[in-house]
């Protein structure tokens, strides 16, 4: 592949040393040698104000031997000796953008450098508007969760190390890429569920990659469910929500308890399949399908035939939420470990695939 040519410029912030610490630079500016001097536009001028929250009447870069030092002049003059890090990264940046030609490329590297929060914010909405104005390309490096929310996401990579190279991804969520540089899951969607089986059933049914962005809480009954989802989306609590309820709630009582609510059903709330609780589905679709029925059998390293005949059991009782206790008495399971077991069994079935893609849409469009 070739690529057009094009005027390429390089700054990284986090290398620039103040220039208070450069002996050779205050001796070089100290002299009674003319500098080269180059203002700012009027329009970088503007846009260093808004990134900083302050009015520049001008800001020029005075350059002598090769060594530039800023000069802004504000309710009062002052020099780069005296500036703080976040004006001299946003002068290093403006400068080097101004320099480039119409079609050239600037490269930052961690972008964030010197910037408090707000002015990150307000450092990609100019940066922004002053490329899109005079036809230009930043590409930039960021730890940081303010600089990626502050981008949208058709111009967001995810760049992570793997053993034999790396691995990019497109468009990732602020969280999904925090979740990466901080090494543990940021939950970016907050599913609320009635129980423990049923937040294990759903927990098994997303793919790996979904369970690592999901936050899955059980709640108690229905109605408590649905309360809590108006409660988490009014408040504007941690990111989006939804609701998954157990299949026994019919229809009527999930849009009555939403109208209560004011919420919308048909989007923040779903049923587990079935017309029954979670856990018998669960033995049904055991029962049912030997591919689940034998899979069952592989994991627990029990016998096809005995085992149907203890699951149908287990499916004539009145007490659903004893059925994950008594298949491990039956057979000396761990108690914590059975519902894992027998909810993994069923992951794949395809009437939890209107959850898995529920929740891919939130995720996907985050």
């Amino acid at each position: 592949m070739r690529f057009p040519k094009r005027a390429i410029d390089f700054v990284s912030l986090s290398r620039i040393l103040p220039p208070a610490e450069l002996g050779a630079l205050r001796r070089r500016h100290s002299g009674a040698s003319s500098p080269e001097i180059t203002p700012l536009t009027a329009p970088a001028t503007e846009a260093m104000s808004a990134i900083l929250g302050q009015s520049y009447n001008s800001v020029e870069v005075h350059t002598n031997g090769g060594m530039p030092l800023a000069h802004c002049e504000t309710a009062s003059s002052y020099t780069g000796f005296d500036m703080g890090s976040g004006e001299a990264s946003a002068i290093a940046i403006l400068s080097a953008l101004e320099r480039l030609p119409v079609g050239g490329l600037l490269l930052i590297e961690e972008i964030e450098h010197g910037f408090h929060p707000e002015a990150q914010k307000h450092l990609i909405r100019e940066l922004t508007r002053l490329i899109s104005e005079r036809k230009k390309q930043i590409v930039c490096t960021t730890h940081s969760e303010y600089i990626l929310d502050a981008l949208p996401r058709e111009g967001r990579l995810l760049l992570e190390r793997e053993p034999d190279g790396h691995r990019v991804s497109a468009g990732p969520t602020t969280r999904q890429a925090m979740s990466s540089m901080i090494g543990t899951p940021q939950p970016e969607l907050t599913v609320y569920v009635e129980d423990a089986f049923a937040e294990k059933l759903v927990r098994q049914a997303l793919p790996g990659e979904h369970r690592l962005r999901v936050r899955i809480v059980p709640i108690g009954s229905g109605a408590d469910v649905v309360r809590q989802l108006r409660n988490h989306l009014r408040a504007g609590l941690d990111g989006p929500a939804i609701c998954v309820l157990d299949g026994d709630v019919t229809q009527n009582q999930l849009e009555a308890w939403s109208n209560a609510q004011d919420l919308d059903s048909t989007d923040s709330c779903l049923r587990l399949p079935g017309e029954s609780p979670p856990e018998t589905w669960v033995l049904d679709a055991l029962l049912t399908d030997d591919q689940y029925h034998e899979e069952l059998a592989r994991s627990a390293r029990l016998e096809a035939g005995p085992l149907a005949a203890t699951l149908q059991r287990l499916r004539s009782t009145s007490a659903h939420h004893d059925i994950p206790r008594d298949f491990a008495l039956r057979y000396g399971i761990d108690e914590e470990l059975a519902p894992y077991l027998i909810t993994a069994c069923v992951a794949d079935h395809p009437d939890l695939q209107p959850i898995r893609d529920h929740v891919a849409s939130y995720l996907n469009g985050a």
